[in-house]
């Protein structure tokens, strides 16, 4: 069994939805399921596909963000990082009618308050297809369920092709941040900008205070987040993922 789905479940805490099937959190603690596919292997995260009882989940594993020379304050201490505040948001905008995968377990621990393990299963669901960089079919639909979430005062915090999942059942929205939006209609022309930019369209909205506001912002940051990125020598590691 891998060592992602081990640990120790000493002082461990959990949130479950009113429909978590009642053996799930037992299954997980004792790693009795089998693994189907991984998803994601990467430095922040760990996602895979397993399945209990004839039923497919996804099992979501947070890991350190950090480079080498940081700490895990800025890790798995980070909201984003944590599976409660992701149970959280996945909780609140599949209740609203966001579409988006049902979430059924959050387990966290923390030593000396510092966030030391952090894992969220939900439900899997199945992709029927890619978001290619050059099809904008979807786009209507993208567009639609950013709206959903704005009118929620919230944002999405990343809306590009690869956040969105391609399902017998239309797109479902996944890996959100949703911050509370305080800035209103700035910060809803901001992911606006960012929405048309990601997904090479012209601004979908009317154009009020807020955009002209916002957009010499937006383009600004991007401008500086380009440059960084060239440094970085990760700009075609971006195309790529948009490929």
């Amino acid at each position: 069994m891998r060592e992602e789905y081990q640990f120790d479940t000493n002082g461990i805490e959990t949130k479950t939805s009113a429909d978590c099937p009642p053996n799930l959190l037992e299954k997980i603690l004792n790693c009795d399921f089998t693994e189907e596919q991984v998803l994601q292997d990467k430095r922040k995260s760990f996602v895979s596909v397993i399945r209990i009882e004839g039923i497919d989940y996804v099992f979501k594993r947070n890991r350190f963000w950090t480079r080498k020379n940081e700490t895990k304050l800025f890790g798995l201490n980070h909201k984003d990082a944590s599976s409660f505040y992701q149970f959280k948001k996945m909780s609140y905008f599949y209740e609203h009618g966001v579409p988006t995968p049902k979430v059924f377990l959050a387990i966290e621990k923390k030593s000396f308050g510092i966030r030391s393990l952090s894992i969220l299963i939900q439900k899997y669901e199945e992709p029927i297809g890619i978001i290619s960089k050059n099809d904008l079919s979807d786009f209507p639909e993208a567009y639609a369920i950013i709206q959903k979430i704005h009118s929620l005062n919230h944002l999405h915090g990343d809306p590009g092709r690869r956040n969105f999942l391609k399902t017998k059942d239309g797109l479902k929205v996944i890996d959100y941040r949703a911050p509370k939006n305080w800035i209103g209609e700035i910060g809803t022309a901001f992911e606006l900008l960012k929405l048309a930019d990601r997904w090479k369209v012209d601004y979908p909205s009317n154009k009020g205070l807020g955009y002209y506001i916002a957009c010499p912002y937006y383009k600004t940051k991007r401008y500086i987040n380009d440059i960084w990125d060239d440094m970085r020598g990760v700009s075609k590691k971006k195309e790529e993922k948009e490929e």
